[in-house]
């Protein structure tokens, strides 16, 4: 065996030449496939990994001027659970980011040129409030040319009227990593979501009065997309659903008729990856 080993490697021999490319082939390879982890390794040592964090149900203060003014009203954010600790005081819709997602980057690398698109579902309301048929001064919804108009009554002889955008876009030029940093950004949701998810639970009181068919709203879907780059060009792309509901956190049965209150409102929030 040692002189056959010995033969097929001598120079001289026939096989020399293939089992000197053959080395020097499976050499190379090697080389290669060292680069490919070594350039794999580089490039998850630069990638981010943004993620959203879970949003804790919550309750919300609505500061209702009248009963026929459905929309428009002031909504708080209690800063306790609690809510007969009203000494906590309240986060004002006003403030900036009370009602927000907290997200993070979980990755090695820096994550660049961030962008939330969010898509409103205001199909879903323009169509809840369609079918209510609701008197036109105390609410009208109107969808025109990328814009929603919306038309209220303030509990005043004279109506309100406001615009937004079908879209909401919100830019963030870099979110470094959380394990150099330690640290999160928050993205502001859309108050419109509230403020017509609400909406839409009192025009139901008002016009059929207080049941427990419609104590608790449904859930709304919306979605909104995450987009950002690593340093190295790498793009990346989240899509997520996320469906609110709100409810009142109590009830009570006064001479045989359900009664809630109009002022408080429990807020759940859920939100899974598409």
């Amino acid at each position: 065996m040692i002189k056959f080993v010995k033969k097929i490697f001598h120079p001289k021999s026939t096989l020399y030449p293939l089992l000197l490319g053959l080395m020097s082939f499976l050499a190379i390879l090697v080389s290669l496939l060292t680069l490919q982890e070594m350039k794999t390794q580089r490039d998850l040592s630069m990638q981010p990994i943004v993620r959203i964090e879970n949003y804790d149900n919550t309750i919300i203060h609505v500061d209702s001027s009248c009963q026929e003014m459905i929309y428009g009203d002031a909504i708080n954010l209690y800063k306790s659970n609690e809510i007969s600790m009203i000494d906590q005081g309240f986060v004002n819709e006003k403030e900036d980011r009370w009602f927000a997602l907290e997200m993070i980057n979980v990755g090695k690398g820096a994550a660049v040129d961030l962008q939330i698109n969010w898509a409103i579902n205001y199909k879903y309301f323009d169509e809840a409030f369609d079918k209510r048929r609701l008197d036109k001064k105390i609410f009208s919804m109107k969808m025109q040319d990328g814009q929603i108009l919306l038309t209220y009554n303030k509990c005043t002889p004279s109506n309100y009227a406001s615009s937004s955008h079908s879209r909401n876009n919100i830019d963030i030029s870099h979110l470094l990593p959380a394990e150099d940093q330690d640290m999160s950004i928050k993205i502001p949701i859309p108050i419109q979501m509230i403020k017509l998810q609400v909406a839409l639970i009192k025009a139901n009181w008002l016009l059929e009065g207080q049941t427990f068919e419609n104590i608790v709203s449904s859930r709304v879907p919306h979605t909104f997309t995450v987009k950002y780059a690593s340093v190295n060009g790498t793009t990346f792309e989240h899509k997520y659903k996320m469906a609110l509901a709100i409810s009142p956190p109590s009830q009570n049965i006064v001479n045989g008729k359900l009664s809630a209150s109009y002022k408080n409102f429990i807020l759940e929030v859920d939100i899974e990856e598409l």
